[in-house]
């Protein structure tokens, strides 16, 4: 079972604790009405949260006692979290982690829930997983906009590619990824073939084959959206978290005129922001 939309799915750590305002409260909740996986990992949390709740005092005070700060706590579940990449998909998940601490002191009962608080405090804005996700647009590029700029006819196009293209504008992206494969494979030297299947690939969440199909894109392009293969390519790349790689293209984007400059700028902003975070 899955979350039907993971940018939606992403504010359920959130709303488990109540750091949420009124619209995005509201915009959670519509979409757990329609999601199965985020109702049963909402009741997983309750049990815990109301634990949290009732022995609040008690847990700062006993944490006090022993020295632990919130500032020391923080540092500790930063570094664990970049050593161990710990997924926060629930609080069960966060409970198997706590023996990573090996603090025998802080691991009592009321020790381990406020270190889960904590954590999930930490970490609210970093999403599960990869931390630069809510970052990306997963905007689809037009097939029409690029026959028109780079004064492409349909004919030029081969039957496959055009299939393949049919399956995307449907938002059908893990067939038209199948398809515009074969279309590479028949006319590997079309640069365009393999952007779309890059996005295609991008769009369907798959980064490591995205970027290598945008590269190809990148290497036979003779500078017909130059930018977008790139900006395709920082964010392909920030999908595979690795903002060094996707720092290059944004870095080589902004000093460009046009839109996707001052989009890569917030982006460049986005990654320095989240990397003050976890220094």
């Amino acid at each position: 079972m899955k979350c039907t939309n993971s940018n939606e799915g992403l504010l359920l750590t959130q709303y488990v604790l109540h750091l949420l305002d009124e619209q995005d409260r509201r915009r959670f909740e519509v979409h757990m009405m329609n999601c199965e996986f985020c109702r049963l990992e909402l009741s997983k949390a309750d049990s815990e949260t109301a634990v949290i709740g009732s022995l609040r005092e008690e847990i700062v005070d006993s944490l006090h006692e022993q020295g632990v700060t919130f500032e020391g706590l923080k540092k500790e579940l930063i570094s664990i979290k970049k050593k161990r990449k710990i997924l926060q998909n629930s609080f069960g998940e966060w409970l198997d982690n706590l023996n990573l601490f090996h603090r025998p002191k802080v691991l009592v009962p009321a020790g381990v829930i406020v270190i889960v608080l904590l954590t999930m405090i930490v970490f609210r804005h970093l999403g599960p997983g990869n931390v630069y996700l809510s970052m990306l647009s997963f905007e689809k590029f037009p097939y029409q906009e690029l026959s028109t700029r780079t004064q492409m006819t349909t004919p030029s196009m081969s039957p496959l590619f055009l299939e393949g293209i049919k399956f995307y504008n449907e938002d059908d992206y893990k067939r038209a990824a199948k398809i515009l494969k074969e279309a590479t494979q028949e006319s590997p030297e079309r640069w365009e073939y393999w952007f779309y299947l890059g996005v295609s690939y991008f769009l369907n969440k798959q980064p490591k084959p995205s970027i290598v199909a945008l590269s190809e894109a990148d290497r036979l392009n003779k500078f017909a959206l130059e930018i977008e293969i790139k900006w395709f390519l920082a964010q392909a790349n920030l999908l595979n978290k690795d903002p060094e790689n996707a720092l290059i293209y944004l870095h080589w984007i902004e000093n460009k005129p046009g839109e996707y400059s001052s989009n890569a700028k917030k982006l460049i902003d986005g990654i320095q922001n989240v990397n003050t975070i976890l220094e």
